[in-house]
């Protein structure tokens, strides 16, 4: 059959080939230039992705820098983080209950 592949000793075809295939004549060259008419200057104050990250940026240098938005956010991260404690602490409470009902059926 065309496009099949043997080489190992009972002549059946591989499902996959070790071979490399041809490169397409149109991939085999890439052009210098690629790219060179898409360059556009370091800032453009024109283009909306520098003006959104510029907000955003902003936004966040500021909210950084207030003493108070710092304060609430320790604040609501110890409030996370015991919060999370208490759940996984409670799991596995529930844990061992779990396994003491299961020991107390044993036993039975």
């Amino acid at each position: 059959m065309q496009g099949e592949v043997y080489g190992n000793s009972t002549n059946t075809p591989y499902a996959y080939s070790w071979q490399t295939q041809p490169v397409p004549p149109s991939l085999q060259q890439v052009p210098d230039d690629i790219g060179q008419n898409e360059r556009q200057p370091l800032f453009n104050i024109r283009n909306p992705a520098f003006l959104k990250g510029a907000a955003i940026g902003a936004a966040t240098a500021y909210l950084l820098s207030n003493e108070k938005v710092q304060q609430s956010l320790i604040k609501s991260s110890v409030r996370l983080w015991m919060s999370l404690q208490g759940g996984v602490e409670e799991m596995k409470e529930r844990f061992r209950d779990a396994e003491a009902e299961i020991h107390a059926e044993e036993q039975e």
